[in-house]
């Protein structure tokens, strides 16, 4: 789906008609049916005005929305993937996301695949966005099996912390030596050492 917005995106305004077409033979998208886009937001200010220009543009085409509030893009895509495929990928919600991850983590953990080498703790880089946020609902369903130890969940956005901020000062966000952190920033979640 990322190539046909990725299509839509660079179309000129006279292409777009083609485009769409395009998109919806290659998706085989059954035109009869009435659309059912799902939206989330993250932290960043214009965020929330862009999210209500696409339900806007959604709705004034006879689209039905449904809004997820903020919300990871990897939760985004779960949900999608779920509702797709009738839930058989899993419950399609942002609670279903975290008890399948966690789930597959408690199990991997349980199976001693680590053979004592790992310490189930991290420290967390939340950058003050969206992954600070999801990640204190995603330790609701750990059970204790990781320690987390985060930091920068609710300052200014990406301010002397997050990925960017890392990956050219070399430092940790609070200026000490570098250590195992995970990072929210961004789209995708990265691991430093």
């Amino acid at each position: 789906m990322e190539v046909h917005a990725t299509s839509l995106v660079n179309a000129k305004d006279e292409d777009i008609t083609q485009v769409m077409e395009n998109i919806i033979k290659e998706a085989r998208i059954d035109t009869t049916l009435v659309p059912l886009v799902y939206v989330g937001r993250d932290t960043r200010p214009s965020s929330n005005l862009l999210c209500e220009a696409v339900i806007t543009g959604v709705t004034a085409v006879g689209g039905q929305v449904k809004d997820l509030g903020v919300i990871t893009t990897p939760i985004l895509h779960y949900v999608v993937t779920c509702h797709n495929d009738g839930g058989v990928y899993g419950e399609p919600s942002e609670d279903g996301y975290y008890k399948k991850i966690a789930n597959a983590f408690v199990n991997l953990r349980s199976s001693g695949t680590s053979h004592g080498n790992y310490e189930p703790k991290i420290y967390f880089d939340g950058a003050n966005g969206v992954g600070a946020a999801m990640m204190k609902n995603f330790l609701e369903h750990l059970g204790g099996s990781l320690t987390i130890t985060m930091f920068n969940s609710d300052g200014i956005l990406n301010h002397l912390c997050g990925a960017d901020f890392v990956k050219v000062c070399g430092l940790r966000s609070d200026s000490k030596t570098l250590w195992p952190l995970l990072n929210s920033d961004k789209k995708f979640n990265k691991i430093f050492w």
